[in-house]
């Protein structure tokens, strides 16, 4: 009987001091937490960052592939940029057919027309000059099924002397790719 009676006063004793937890223990909890919420949003804005990045830069490469194939090839390559119905973009070499993605939904891409910076669908052809480099022309394909002779010779932006092309959302950390038309010369800024 006493060994029940002891074992019913120690279970009554706990229970006493078992209220919950303290104020502090939440407030460590609670700090805890908003911490490690902080990690991952940052880390997804690196992640993203670095995904425009990485478009940018194949961007500026392809276009780089396509000047040097022009010059030192008898036929010319043209660079064709692309946008597909979710949202993506791609650029090829018409010689190689090889679709580099360079942007998302989450990273898009937009041409600067002189006063502002728009978003284009369909597809556009980059051609270069064989003796110099320098960027011809910049033209539309009209027709929506991405035939390559329905490219029209027209210059779009044709006013220009240089050709901007963002990558990223405008209001966010985003990077451009600077096409100097005359010289053919191209580069990448981080605004």
């Amino acid at each position: 009987m006493k060994q029940q009676n002891k074992t019913m006063h120690n279970q009554t004793s706990l229970f006493k001091h078992n209220q919950g937890f303290s104020l502090i223990e939440l407030i460590i909890v609670v700090a805890i937490m908003g911490v490690l919420m902080g990690v991952m949003a940052l880390s997804y804005y690196v992640v993203g960052a670095a995904k425009t990045k990485s478009y940018a830069h194949a961007f500026d490469r392809a276009l780089s592939t396509a000047q040097d194939s022009t010059m030192g090839r008898i036929q010319g390559f043209d660079l064709y940029f692309t946008n597909d119905p979710d949202g993506n973009a791609y650029v090829s070499i018409h010689a190689s057919g090889k679709k580099i993605k360079v942007a998302d939904k989450k990273n898009p891409i937009f041409f600067f027309d002189g006063s502002q910076y728009v978003s284009h669908t369909g597809q556009l052809r980059f051609r270069f000059s064989k003796a110099s480099g320098a960027l011809k022309s910049v033209c539309q394909n009209p027709d929506k099924t991405g035939t390559v002779q329905a490219f029209d010779d027209s210059n779009i932006f044709a006013d220009l002397s240089e050709y901007k092309i963002m990558f990223g959302q405008p209001t966010g950390r985003h990077y451009v790719v600077h096409l100097i038309k005359p010289t053919g010369k191209h580069f990448i800024e981080i605004d």
